[in-house]
């Protein structure tokens, strides 16, 4: 994988962690748990590496 794609695919990692973490804050209590964190943090870990995954066979 280029350095440029890596670096773009970290950022849209951080960019879906972010807003799982802001939806969570959004519709459940006014603090976020680390249990909510956690799970925003897995979701956007599973589509980083199916994104990659896409990435580098396309190339």
């Amino acid at each position: 994988m280029k350095p440029k794609a890596l670096i773009h695919s970290l950022l849209t990692f951080l960019a879906l962690l972010l807003l799982l973490g802001l939806i969570n804050f959004a519709f459940q209590d006014p603090f976020l748990t680390g249990k909510d964190w956690l799970q925003a943090f897995f979701i956007s870990l599973l589509v980083f590496c199916v994104q990659s995954f896409n990435k580098s066979t396309s190339e």
